[in-house]
């Protein structure tokens, strides 16, 4: 099992909405994100949100500020991939 399409690097202005996604070769497998190395689940106060569709697993921030620029990334067994999201100024 492999991503078929990695993380990519992205940038977004402050308090725009994100989605950093990547796809697997198998659907609906269990996958773990992380900030810089740190799990992150979903923020219900943020509305930060995680999700599945098939091969596809999206992690959404609606709102960016500027604490939310990181490497973010999705691992799954052994495998992983990896992307730097950068929040820029208005």
């Amino acid at each position: 099992m492999t991503f078929t399409i990695p993380l990519k690097d992205t940038e977004v202005k402050v308090d725009k909405s994100v989605t950093l996604s990547c796809e697997l070769s198998k659907p609906n497998q269990k996958v773990k994100w992380f900030k810089n190395g740190k799990e992150i689940k979903p923020d219900k106060k943020r509305g930060i949100t995680i999700a599945v569709d098939g091969t596809k697993h999206t992690l959404t921030i609606p709102k960016s500020v500027a604490e939310d620029s990181a490497e973010y990334t999705v691992k799954l067994g052994d495998q992983q991939t990896m992307g730097k999201l950068t929040v820029t100024g208005l």
